[in-house]
C-alpha cells in the first residue's frame, strides 16, 4: 500500500491517460490496489533504478495465461527500461510458473509497447482495438 500514491500518479500521467483514455480518481485507484494485493493470481512489482522507482509491472492469472500490464515513469521512457522490466518478469515467471503463457494486450496507438514486445519475441495477433502479444515460456 505504500506505493499506492506513486502507482496512482503513473496511472494518471498524460501519456498513460492518452492510452487508457479516462482519468481515475484516487478512491477508485486505491480499491484497485487493495484488490490486486489480495488477488492470489496477481503479482505486482516495482522496477527500481538504484533507490528510485521507475516503473511497475503486474501479471494476472487468467484462463488464457498470465496477462501483463506495465508502465514506466514518464521521465524514464525511451531508455529500454520497459523491455528490461518485461525480461525480468519472464525470468521470474520461468521460475514460479514454468511453461506458462504470457499475454499482453497493447493499444494500437501504443507504438513503444508494441516495439518492446516484438523485440522480446512475442507473437502478435491483431484484434479489434488492440494487439494481443503472447509468449510461451
Amino acid at each position: 500500500m505504500a506505493d499506492a500514491a506513486l502507482l496512482f500518479q503513473w496511472r494518471n500521467d498524460g501519456t498513460s491517460r492518452e492510452i487508457h483514455s479516462k482519468k481515475l480518481d484516487a478512491s477508485t485507484h486505491l480499491l484497485w490496489v487493495e484488490e490486486t494485493l489480495r488477488d492470489p493470481g496477481a503479482e505486482l512489482f516495482i522496477l527500481m533504478r538504484g533507490e528510485t522507482p521507475i516503473g511497475r509491472i503486474r501479471v494476472n492469472q487468467r484462463d488464457e495465461g498470465f496477462v501483463i500490464s506495465c508502465s514506466i515513469a514518464a521521465e524514464c521512457r525511451r531508455h529500454g527500461y520497459g523491455a528490461r522490466m518485461v525480461a525480468l518478469l519472464e525470468e521470474h515467471m520461468r521460475t514460479r510458473h514454468p511453461r506458462s503463457v504470457l499475454v499482453a494486450y497493447v493499444e494500437k496507438k501504443n507504438e513503444a509497447s508494441r516495439r518492446t514486445f516484438e523485440r522480446l519475441g512475442y507473437q502478435c495477433m491483431e484484434e479489434y482495438e488492440s494487439y494481443r502479444y503472447t509468449k510461451q515460456l
